[in-house]
């Protein structure tokens, strides 16, 4: 049985609090993580993600979770000793080049589908959990497809009613959008969508 995979809007630690919270709940004490930051890379924050994960698991009262940080994916071939990977923001069109590359995608996949946990964070995480990644601006080109997890999802972070401009986007792309604020995450099992933290987020159905 595939295991669950949620998916923040994007923002703050604070922002995040309610879909960080379901996420390390199903996680069982002294259990083990892997925080990806390949988003980050040449980014300031890839000097901080360490300390940003201590002071989180601090705010939830999770110290107990052993948390291993990984920037190069080609060198990861197995993620058995791990109950669930955190995937870290940042540019959301690198990390899914470097997972196309290294064939990491296909490492989480499998992962996923016998009963891993994965988070999809800081917007760029979410966003290649989707079936198409060009739900940002700061994507070039259309038809930039992500890892295909969420079902017939795609996902649009920071959502701020941006409506006119996705419109158009499900039908063009045969995707459905779930837009979501940075304080809104959601939860996704065996490709359906289970939970979303707040009815502020919005759905943009295909045909």
């Amino acid at each position: 049985m595939a295991g669950r995979i949620f998916v923040s809007g994007g923002g703050s630690a604070e922002d995040t609090q309610q879909i960080d919270k379901l996420f390390l709940n199903e996680l069982p004490a002294g259990s083990k993580f892997l925080f990806v930051v390949t988003g980050f890379r040449g980014d300031p924050r890839e000097q901080t993600a360490q300390q940003w994960m201590v002071d989180l698991l601090l705010l939830h009262k999770r110290p107990d979770l052993i948390c291993q940080m990984a920037n190069d994916l080609s060198v990861i071939r197995s993620l058995a000793e791990y109950h669930a990977v955190y995937i870290g923001g940042g540019d959301a069109e690198l990390l899914m080049n470097e997972m196309d590359r290294t064939g990491f995608e296909f490492i989480l996949e499998r992962f996923n589908r016998h009963g891993g946990i994965l988070y999809g964070g800081g917007s760029g995480g979410g966003l290649i959990m989707g079936k198409y990644i060009d739900t940002s601006t700061e994507i070039h080109g259309d038809f930039r497809t992500g890892i295909n997890l969420l079902g017939k999802y795609s996902i649009r972070a920071h959502y701020r009613g941006d409506s006119e401009r996705w419109d158009g986007w499900p039908m063009k792309h045969n995707s459905d959008l779930l837009c979501l604020p940075e304080d809104v995450g959601a939860v996704f099992k065996d490709g359906y969508l289970e939970k979303v933290t707040s009815r502020r987020h919005r759905i943009y159905r295909a045909p």
